[in-house]
């Protein structure tokens, strides 16, 4: 059995800083073990402009040590002009962000219609910037929305064929054979709760609220297919922890905030899966290489080590309750 395991330092394709004083903690806690990390914009007001994604961009390089690689995104709205796109694309950044609208945190204001938003997309393939989707139809019930949008997302990759798209936080088995099947521009994320969580572990013993994301953890056939997609060493998936920080006030209460903060234990709860499926061979193209490569950027030299030794996860992180809290971890960075 692997006792210490070495690779490149990885990426986290999909993560939430959040702002204001908290920022900060988060912008530590992703440095810490990432070496690149792609930064959501649906913070109040939302990055939809070049200005504000310069400005929220510096912020977090003001708390990074220098050595954390940003690449930044936009929220997509149907009044974008080719002008403010092209001037986002030129300020640095690599993906705009398409919400339906209230399906997650801050999604009030995100698209009705997404037919809407095809001249906005037109304007994504010419600039060759990503597509980057939070894939659920809120008009279905919960355990199916990701399965309802699978149609829209066909009419999107049908209507754009050179358009980069990336389904976020795949949750279904429907899903991970969708992007399988699809074409070679269509890919899709995976986090360590999806590949490790069902809905038993947030609803069968009692409401488990630090277990609760969007999309929702489903059952266990559509675990396994995200952890057999994940550990498969195919390039359409990579690691994006959608890390999600709320305060535990927020999390605990009659109306509880979806999402997860999974930015300090997704390492190690996913070295034990590909362990556990004899499959760390790839565990680095999951973790590193397939998403640079899909973003077209470089791989970093620098690598990171795990060590395979028992710990218990942590339950306070500045008032937010981290994944995983008070299990024993396995696998652990040096």
């Amino acid at each position: 059995m692997e006792k210490k395991i070495t690779i490149k330092r990885p990426s986290d394709l999909h993560v939430h800083l959040r702002q204001g004083e908290s920022l900060i903690h988060y912008v530590v806690a992703s440095e810490k073990y990432f070496d690149t990390i792609l930064v959501m914009p649906n913070i109040i007001p939302p990055i939809k402009s070049a200005d504000e994604m310069i400005t929220y961009r510096d912020k977090i390089h003001s708390y990074s040590s220098g050595n954390l690689k940003t690449l930044m995104t936009f929220k997509i709205f149907e009044d974008m002009s080719r002008e403010q796109i092209v001037a986002l694309k030129e300020a640095g950044a690599v993906a705009g962000k398409l919400y339906p609208k209230g399906v997650t945190t801050n999604s009030e204001d995100g698209a009705d219609s997404i037919e809407t938003l095809f001249p906005i997309f037109e304007v994504m393939q010419d600039l060759d910037l990503v597509l980057s989707i939070h894939g659920e139809n809120p008009d279905a019930s919960v355990f199916d929305r990701e399965r309802a949008f699978l149609p829209v997302l066909a009419k999107i990759i049908l209507a754009f064929p050179e358009l980069r798209v990336v389904l976020e936080h795949l949750s279904t088995e429907e899903s991970v054979e969708f992007i399988k099947n699809g074409p070679d521009n269509l890919v899709g994320t995976i986090t360590a709760v999806h590949m490790s969580s069902t809905v038993d572990d947030l609803l069968g013993r009692g409401l488990s609220p630090h277990v609760f994301c969007k999309p929702i953890v489903q059952f266990e056939k559509d675990r396994k297919a995200l952890v057999k997609a994940a550990t498969s060493g195919s390039s359409k998936f990579f690691f994006g922890s959608d890390s999600a920080p709320h305060l535990k006030k927020d999390k605990e209460n009659f109306s509880g905030a979806a999402g997860v903060f999974s930015a300090l234990s997704s390492l190690p709860v996913i070295v034990e899966i590909f362990e556990k499926e004899e499959a760390l061979d790839n565990l680095e193209g999951f973790l590193c290489v397939n998403g640079l490569n899909f973003y077209r950027k470089e791989i970093p030299t620098e690598t990171i080590t795990l060590v395979k030794e028992d710990h218990i996860m942590f339950d306070d992180y500045y008032g937010v309750v981290p994944f995983a809290a008070g299990k024993t971890l396995k696998w652990k960075v040096e």
